[in-house]
């Protein structure tokens, strides 16, 4: 009786089929009706929570894809990789700016250009150098200017200045005086002079107010008495005997007479004259 009992269990059971976990079919359908909510197309594929997204290119990234030259991981443009993942240069041409001013080269390393200002300079101290985009290095004088101290239009050698446009106030554009305290000494002075000057003391009493490094006598002729014709006498004035120095004393003839007897013209009257210089 106890078998038949447990078969006839078994054919029951077997009759009216297994029973089902509800909770494990539950959870099942639960999930496909959240995935079927869920689902977003993208160009890449479909997005699910908690998984990451497909893959899609982008330049800037610092991914090197497929279409793409380089990709520095930024959108600069002029870093050697442009905004649209090309290079910015490949070779020289591809950097000219347009002027002569500058050597434009391409770093094939880096492929960024590299541009370089030319050397316009030319050592001189009183010139302002620069470039002109069309006609390229430019000098252009700023000097030097001349202190004038004495305001006689002549500056000295040895006190200048330069850099600026502008004549600075005191100073001229004319060198060469060689007594800056002194207006009558210069290059260009004419006049000739019965004292010497000595700078201040700066230098040894001297006749040289031209700056031309010499003393320069006002007369060096000798006088003469030339007989002519009749009872006339030529005279040439001039100095008696040889001509004095700088600043020193001497006879000058005025005139000439003929002597009564010889009838030889003869210096007859003289004067005292100072030599100048200058």
């Amino acid at each position: 009786m106890r078998y038949g009992s447990a078969a006839a269990l078994i054919v029951s059971v077997l009759l009216s089929g297994c029973p089902r976990d509800t909770s494990l079919t539950g959870a099942a359908d639960a999930s496909e009706e959240i995935t079927a909510d869920t689902q977003e197309e993208t160009s890449g594929g479909v997005v699910i929570p908690g998984h990451p997204p497909p893959y899609e290119p982008e330049c800037g990234n610092g991914i090197l894809d497929e279409d793409e030259v380089c990709d520095d991981g930024n959108t600069e443009s002029l870093d050697g990789c442009d905004a649209d993942c090309t290079y910015t240069c490949v070779e020289d041409a591809d950097c000219s700016l347009g002027t002569v001013c500058s050597t434009d080269v391409c770093n094939l390393e880096r492929h960024a250009c590299e541009h370089h200002p030319i050397r316009c300079a030319d050592d001189e101290p009183c010139t302002y150098d620069y470039c002109d985009d069309a006609a390229g290095c430019r000098h252009r004088w700023t000097g030097p200017w001349y202190r004038d101290a004495d305001r006689d239009c002549w500056g000295s050698l040895t006190d200048t200045t330069c850099g600026t446009a502008t004549m600075p106030r005191g100073y001229t554009a004319t060198g060469g005086d060689c007594c800056d305290s002194e207006p009558s000494v210069s290059p260009h002075e004419t006049e000739y002079h019965w004292d010497p000057y000595d700078c201040d003391g700066a230098v040894a009493p001297t006749f040289d107010f031209n700056c031309n490094g010499e003393e320069e006598p006002r007369w060096l002729q000798v006088g003469r008495c030339d007989t002519g014709s009749g009872t006339l006498c030529l005279i040439e004035e001039g100095w008696v005997g040889d001509p004095p120095a700088c600043g020193e004393d001497g006879r000058w003839l005025t005139e000439c007479r003929r002597d009564a007897e010889t009838g030889v013209c003869q210096p007859a009257w003289d004067i005292a004259r100072s030599q100048r210089c200058r």
